[in-house]
């Protein structure tokens, strides 16, 4: 996996370089969508594949670089799965952000324990309590 690297941004990277992502989404995104979403995010590693020139995952979220951050997402593509590719984004994204208070993530039930293995732990209702607002029809953004 030496032609894996990561970066902290997205300059340079394009729609097309996107396109895999999402999949069983019922209202996906279009890859120029997520790029947008991708740009406004301000706590972003993307694993880019230099062999094939696209990006093969992403974890991205929101800090307010004092306190907390916020993962919003952690996708990788099937083709690397399994290969350390998650294991290197998160850390990344951990590494840079190690000294703030919180760190907050809302993985879907197939990736929690992996997110367990990094340290995160589910709060009791008494804790804190996730909720969302959410509507599937504009899941695919604005």
């Amino acid at each position: 996996m030496s032609n894996i690297t990561y970066h902290h941004h997205v300059d340079g990277i394009t729609a097309h370089q996107l396109r895999r992502f999402h999949v069983g989404w019922p209202n996906p995104p279009s890859p120029e969508t997520f790029l947008k979403s991708l740009f406004n995010m301000n706590a972003i590693v993307l694993a880019f594949d230099q062999e094939s020139d696209e990006v093969i995952g992403f974890v991205c979220g929101m800090t307010d670089q004092v306190m907390i951050l916020y993962i919003w997402d952690l996708e990788v593509l099937s083709d690397y799965q399994d290969q350390g590719v998650e294991d290197a984004l998160l850390s990344h994204l951990l590494d840079r952000y190690a000294a703030l208070y919180q760190i907050n993530a809302n993985p879907h039930p197939g990736i929690q324990t992996f997110f367990a293995s990094a340290g995160f732990v589910a709060l009791g209702e008494e804790q804190c309590q996730h909720m969302t607002r959410m509507d599937i029809a504009r899941q695919h953004g604005l």
